[in-house]
């Protein structure tokens, strides 16, 4: 994803989450008056999310978790050699033995 798509993402996630919270939420948080959030909004937010973009950073929700690819691919592969094997739902049954 290029700089300016990243941006633009970074910056699509910031102003949906404000608009799910609403500007009264975030003003009594940091303390300031609910304008100034709004001027925030419509000028900082897309400024600071293209510097995250130059700098090589995203923002993410915080109930989302984040891994390094290469931590997840040798897993991803144990997996998916596991599931090749796999036919049926009956293939994940353990027998009783007898």
């Amino acid at each position: 994803m290029d700089i300016g798509a990243r941006a633009r993402k970074n910056e699509q996630i910031v102003l949906r989450r404000l608009a799910d919270s609403g500007l009264e939420p975030v003003a009594t948080a940091l303390k300031v008056d609910k304008s100034t959030i709004s001027r925030l909004k419509d000028a900082a937010i897309s400024q600071v999310a293209g510097t995250m973009a130059v700098l090589g950073l995203k923002v993410v929700p915080v109930e989302f978790k984040c891994y390094r690819a290469e931590d997840i691919e040798p897993l991803l592969k144990l997996a998916q050699q596991h599931m090749r094997r796999v036919t049926s739902v009956h293939d994940f049954a353990e027998e009783d033995p007898e």
